[in-house]
């Protein structure tokens, strides 16, 4: 699932991603920030609901 978002995102075919947990997401830290910035690059946002996560606004920012 993970990767098929990343294509599409990649695509520009999504325009945000809302997951439960960052650890649902990201294999490491290393991996997390990877992705994470790729998105940011991509501009596509990134919400965490658990940890109140929003990379969706423009600065990014903790909630």
């Amino acid at each position: 699932m993970r990767e098929e978002l990343m294509r599409a995102a990649r695509r520009r075919e999504v325009d945000l991603i809302v997951v439960w947990k960052l650890d649902r997401w990201g294999r490491s830290v290393a991996d997390l920030v990877s992705t994470l910035s790729e998105l940011r690059e991509l501009g596509v946002g990134f919400v965490s609901l658990t940890e109140a996560l929003d990379f969706a606004a423009p600065s990014g920012q903790w909630h």
